[in-house]
């Protein structure tokens, strides 16, 4: 279960699909209610069902993880089909010259915009790969008898199994790096779509979130957007660096 959720957590597709599985499984409610008579029954059922949440939590995260690489994917190859067309353009007249030129201009900030997104997934990946040392860390102080953490100097993200590990402490100590996730998701205007993650297909987010990209600010309009964003976080500075980051990466390719 741990390994399917830390895959889930990368955004792994097949792991994402399976976390919906179990957690609506998890989360159903049996027609007859009178079982919670039985105490040890009640408690049970009542931990399936906490069980569920957070594989429903973790199956909705990883859905805007998977959205961000698509996210990152749409842009990054836009960038290169307008390339082909500035490179072919030798045969155009002048006002398709100038229209294609606008669009080069418009691709490149988006471009340098969803590689800064990629930097950010990526730095969330080496966190997630951090994983098992935070967690055995954290126990270390409640060790007196000195033994052995070599497993600790492991990466989460390559060990077969984590015998020593929880999917409740997963999901706990992945707290601050979903948070910031769900920020960049939310910039990029893909977190309300997560929210549908047991509740529609998966065809179904997939489709909302394509028609999200072409809709998505270009150009000036995406660094107008990002400043605004920057003036709404100044009261919450890992945010407001978090943004800043992607702003300066945008704006860098607009000087160019």
């Amino acid at each position: 279960m741990v390994r399917l959720a830390l895959n889930a957590l990368q955004g792994v597709e097949s792991s994402l699909i399976s976390i919906e599985q179990l957690s609506s499984a998890f989360c159903s409610e049996p027609a007859d209610r009178t079982f919670h008579k039985i105490p040890s029954l009640w408690h049970r059922l009542s931990s399936t069902d906490a069980l569920g949440q957070i594989l429903r939590d973790i199956g909705c995260f990883g859905s805007l993880v998977f959205l961000l690489h698509k996210f990152v994917d749409h842009f990054t190859r836009l960038n290169l089909d307008v390339e082909s067309a500035v490179e072919g353009q030798g045969s155009c007249k002048i006002g398709e010259n100038e229209e294609v030129n606008n669009k080069s201009c418009y691709t490149l900030v988006n471009q340098a915009f969803a590689i800064a997104v990629r930097r950010v997934l990526e730095g969330y990946i080496s966190g997630l790969d951090t994983l098992c040392a935070s967690i055995e860390l954290r126990r270390s102080s409640n060790i007196v008898d000195g033994s052995d953490h070599g497993s600790s100097r492991l990466g989460s993200l390559t060990n077969v199994v984590h015998p020593k590990i929880t999917l409740l402490e997963v999901f706990l100590h992945t707290r601050e790096l979903r948070t910031q996730i769900e920020a960049l998701a939310n910039i990029c205007d893909l977190y309300d779509i997560a929210l549908s993650y047991c509740a529609s297909p998966w065809e179904c987010l997939i489709t909302e979130a394509t028609t999200r990209f072409h809709g998505f600010y270009r150009g000036s309009d995406l660094l107008t957007y990002l400043y605004s964003q920057l003036q709404v976080r100044l009261s919450y500075v890992p945010h407001l660096v978090f943004v800043l980051f992607l702003f300066h990466e945008a704006h860098s390719y607009r000087l160019m």
